[in-house]
């Protein structure tokens, strides 16, 4: 049970690092398509120069602006940035309980199965609860910010704990 509990701690971990890696991505984009538009949309004096020179180009800018514009509510990733704000914060509390017990198991505090079991239940729980009141029916993928997370939290265990834990959890990947 003590090598189910520390797995699950990785995972959550892991899966704390990917959700802060993605959020900071859709946080780039997001003020990326903002900033694009703002730029495009209010260099009206820029945009005599263009109208008069040029003015397909600038029909098509035009075009192109009011598109995304109304394109941009319509990107998925962009709505989940508010609630990855509120879901991360109650995941790193998770964690930190996650690490206090993982101490006490440690020290032998908790050295039967079925109190292990009941905090891996609880942890569950929690995490599904945090899914369910943030992101329903939401499934967030990116292989290579996974992948990263993954490598991430590996690191930060390696850093934290004997290797003999981490050596386990890596061997059963």
């Amino acid at each position: 049970m003590r090598i189910k509990y520390f797995n699950l701690y990785v995972q959550f971990k892991a899966s704390s690092i990917f959700l802060h890696l993605l959020l900071k991505r859709y946080q780039f984009w997001n003020k990326f398509i903002s900033g694009s538009l703002a730029v495009i949309t209010s260099g009206s004096v820029t945009a005599w120069f263009v109208w008069k020179s040029v003015p397909l180009l600038w029909a098509v800018i035009v075009a192109v602006s009011q598109v995304v514009s109304i394109v941009k509510g319509y990107i998925p990733f962009l709505e989940y940035i508010a609630p990855l704000k509120y879901l991360l914060p109650e995941l790193e509390k998770m964690l930190i309980e996650m690490d206090y017990k993982w101490e006490l198991i440690n020290r032998a505090e908790y050295d039967d199965d079925s109190a292990i079991n009941d905090l891996i239940y609880s942890c569950d729980c929690q995490w599904s609860s945090m899914q369910n009141k943030y992101m329903p029916g939401v499934s967030l993928a990116n292989a290579r910010l996974q992948a990263k997370a993954d490598q991430s939290a590996i690191d930060f265990f390696s850093q934290r704990y004997p290797q003999k834990e981490v050596n386990e959890y890596v061997e059963q990947r």
